[in-house]
């Protein structure tokens, strides 16, 4: 209960939970309303509560497992960052990343999803990990720097690995960490 609570504040300064009871301990935990995940509220300082996503909403979808096998404790945020914007590339072009992988350019990293170039190196840590696979690049070495430029360089190619998840995190990650 302690944690729960202790999440509940947390989420109370990101504005992502409205705290009910007033400011006494007695009761503020029990009628917590979620808010919109942006975090931010309107123009007039009125938060915006949440809504459950309907169809057509643009959403990522995150396998269950992501929580329940403890990865969502052990990656780094940009680790996340970076696995959610491949699982989004992932849902925007099923086929392309069946046949070939989806590719993250740096114009759609920085534009679309606001991620830098330090966070997107993450992705070398998830294949490491068997969240992804990174497909080969004969224009690549190893370590993901171009080995030529006598043709323009190509992207890297992802996909997600399907079963990673069945694995705990924890073990995974201190595996691959240490050794």
């Amino acid at each position: 209960m302690r944690q729960f609570k202790r999440a509940l504040r947390h989420l109370e300064r990101e504005m992502l939970v409205e705290l009910g009871g007033g400011r006494s301990a007695k009761g503020r935990f029990e009628r917590f309303r979620l808010l919109d995940e942006g975090g931010v509220p309107t123009r007039a300082g009125a938060r915006v509560r949440y809504t459950v996503p309907i169809e057509n909403d643009e959403v990522i979808d995150v396998p269950v497992r992501f929580f329940t096998s403890g990865w969502v404790h052990v990656l780094s945020p940009a680790e996340i960052a970076t696995y959610l914007i491949l699982l989004d590339l992932k849902k925007i072009h099923p086929d392309v990343h069946d046949a070939e992988g989806v590719f993250l350019s740096r114009g759609i990293r920085e534009a679309r999803y606001k991620l830098s170039r330090d966070a997107y190196e993450s992705h070398l840590n998830l294949a490491r990990y068997g969240l992804i696979v990174r497909l080969h690049n004969p224009n690549r070495r190893e370590d993901g720097k171009v080995a030529t430029f006598r043709e323009p360089p190509s992207p890297h190619r992802f996909q997600i690995a399907e079963h990673a998840f069945l694995r705990w995190g924890l073990e995974v990650v201190s595996k691959v960490l240490n050794g």
